[in-house]
């Protein structure tokens, strides 16, 4: 019976629990829509890099939406994919109710600004939403300074602090603009909604004296010790002597009859 109305009960504990998992699957869905463009593209042998992000040019501008679907190779995939579905759970578990708005702003941010200031040429890869993403736990969890907001930012820099030498120019095939894009824009973005969503503080200890004493002291009514009218306060005292020392009791004054001698 336990068991049949335990569903009925609020558990904090299993909730959360739902929570965390419910914050998968955006990240799993997007990172199976990648996988569902490259693999058909793979072994039907299409060229779909023309569909990418071509900077300051008109037609590259529908590659801010095309280019984080787009890959170059497995290990280019395989490389995005799990930090996606991890960040992402992060972003949706930080923000229940924002989540959505934050992660399209991230995704269009990211790709804006590595159009307006990357390198001629076609730039694909969802590498640049990776960056957003790190970048937005990480500087998040300094600006908020809640408990799971500097938790997180603590586990990306130890799992992607190697994620600061991609925003420095490198071989010609990285794309190195889109990864300091990605950053610029979380930054910015965990700025803006510093103060989304925060948790309620706790409640400081309050400090219980022994004794409560009155918001206002009162004089004490004064005292009626004159005649007239009715007292109200008599004090009575009793005097008691000290028991004297017994006297010695006196004899009569009478004489004692001689014999022969009788009274008249």
């Amino acid at each position: 019976m336990t068991a049949a109305f335990s569903r009925f009960i609020h558990d904090p504990v299993q909730e959360d629990g739902n929570r965390l998992r419910r914050s998968f699957l955006p990240g799993l869905l997007f990172a199976g829509l990648m996988w569902l463009v490259f693999v058909p593209a793979f072994f039907l042998d299409l060229d779909l890099g023309h569909y990418g992000l071509y900077p300051r040019r008109s037609f590259g501008l529908l590659g801010i939406l095309t280019a984080p679907l787009l890959h170059a190779d497995w290990a280019h995939l395989l490389s995005n994919t799990f930090p996606l579905m991890l960040l992402a759970a992060m972003v949706f578990y930080m923000f229940p109710r924002n989540s959505g708005w934050i992660m399209l702003l991230l995704y269009l941010a990211s790709g804006s600004l590595a159009w307006l200031m990357a390198r001629p040429g076609y730039h694909i890869g969802a590498s640049g939403v990776v960056y957003a993403l790190a970048s937005f736990i990480f500087f998040g969890g300094m600006f908020r300074r809640d408990r799971n907001a500097v938790m997180f930012s603590v586990v990306i820099f130890f799992l992607y602090g190697g994620l600061l030498y991609g925003i420095f120019p490198s071989e010609g095939r990285v794309s190195w603009e889109s990864h300091l894009a990605g950053g610029i824009a979380g930054l910015f973005l965990a700025f803006f909604f510093r103060h989304t969503e925060l948790p309620p503080p706790e409640p400081k200890p309050q400090i219980r004296t022994e004794y409560e004493f009155p918001e206002t002291i009162t004089n004490p009514p004064a005292i009626n010790a004159s005649f007239t009218g009715q007292p109200q306060l008599v004090i009575r005292y009793t005097f008691v002597p000290k028991k004297s020392e017994e006297a010695p009791t006196e004899q009569p004054d009478t004489k004692p009859e001689m014999p022969g001698e009788r009274s008249g």
